[in-house]
Parts: structure tokens; C-alpha cells; sequence
């Protein structure tokens, strides 16, 4: 930054996170602290190795968490992850279901480049494997037509 008024106040800024950082890591643990913490650990570690891991209800994760599962799906057996989206391999994702499909997508290239084989995945909703979605009628209409700007309105019971 040029010098002035806006470069000292982000240097006094960076000195002060810093002391405060520095008190945080030696008394206190918080949720990044932890997740660090744990991502050095596995290296230390061969308690998953062989292992299944499930992650499950996120629709997407931190820097820290994917280098959790970075490590994980190098060393467990199986690695199963939940997203609420619908389609894992669909080139672009929008809508309700965007952040959990960009999650997908991540995760997807980093196994392919640890050479990590991606299964294939569970929908469940597929009724072939007795599952559906909604029992009530109108939550399943909403759900086909919620981001549609011309949707006729649901006529039945709610």
C-alpha cells in the first residue's frame, strides 16, 4: 500500500491480531485453532488408516476441513460424504442447491488428484431404492417449482 493513513492502520491492525493470536493459541482453543491442530495430527497418526469416514450434513466445507479430508481420504479405507444436491457431476450448479454442488465438484478433483476412486453416488431420492423425497404433495411441487417466476399455484391440500 502507498504510504498514508490507511497503510498505519492496517500495520497497527496486523501487530495487534498478531499479539492477540499469538495469546489465543497459548490459552484458548477455537474452532480453527482445533481443526488445525487436528490436520497436524493425522500426520502424526495412523488411526484412520484402513478406516470408514462419514462426513455428513454439510453443503460446504472450510480451508481446514478440506485439509482434513485432504489427509483422510489418503489414509481411510472409505470416505462417504453427504451433500444436499442434485446432480455431484453437473458441470455447473445453481440454485438452492449451488454451494453443495461446488462442494461436490472440490472434492471430486481432489480425489482425482490423490488418485482416489469416487464411487458412485446414492441419491435419496431415487425411489428404485425406496426412498422419496417428500410424502406430501405440496412440498413436492414446491421443491419442482420454487425458482420458477410462472409456476401456477399449488391447488391441493397443505
Amino acid at each position: 500500500m502507498p504510504e498514508g493513513v490507511l497503510r498505519q492502520k492496517g500495520l497497527e491492525l496486523s501487530l495487534i491480531y498478531e499479539a492477540y493470536d499469538s495469546l489465543v493459541t497459548n490459552s484458548f482453543f477455537d474452532s480453527e485453532t482445533v481443526l488445525d491442530r487436528l490436520a497436524v495430527m493425522l500426520d502424526k497418526t495412523d488411526r484412520f488408516i484402513g478406516g470408514t469416514v462419514v462426513v455428513d450434513g454439510f453443503r460446504r466445507f472450510t480451508a481446514q476441513e478440506m485439509r482434513i479430508i485432504e489427509k483422510l481420504l489418503v489414509r481411510a479405507k472409505d470416505v462417504y460424504v453427504t451433500l444436499c444436491t442434485e446432480d455431484v457431476h453437473a458441470e455447473s450448479v445453481t440454485g438452492a442447491f449451488s454451494a453443495a454442488g461446488e462442494t461436490a465438484q472440490k472434492l471430486i478433483r481432489l480425489a482425482s488428484k490423490l488418485n482416489v476412486p469416487v464411487g458412485s453416488p446414492v441419491r435419496l431420492t431415487d425411489e428404485k431404492m425406496g426412498f422419496s423425497t417428500y410424502a406430501d404433495d405440496a412440498l413436492r411441487y414446491l421443491e419442482k417449482n420454487l425458482y420458477l417466476p410462472d409456476a401456477d399455484a399449488f391447488d391441493g391440500e397443505t
